[in-house]
């Protein structure tokens, strides 16, 4: 199935997002561990 050219651009953000951080999974618990982190400053 080819992806729409109309929406080729999500397509890549998409991957883009998916290569950057993984599952969401695994992004909510990076998330979750950077809002713990003291403050710095």
């Amino acid at each position: 199935m080819a992806i729409p050219k109309h929406k080729f651009h999500l397509f890549l953000k998409e991957c883009e997002f998916r290569f950057n951080y993984g599952s969401l999974k695994l992004l909510l618990a990076t998330l979750k561990l950077d809002l713990n982190l003291p403050k710095v400053g």
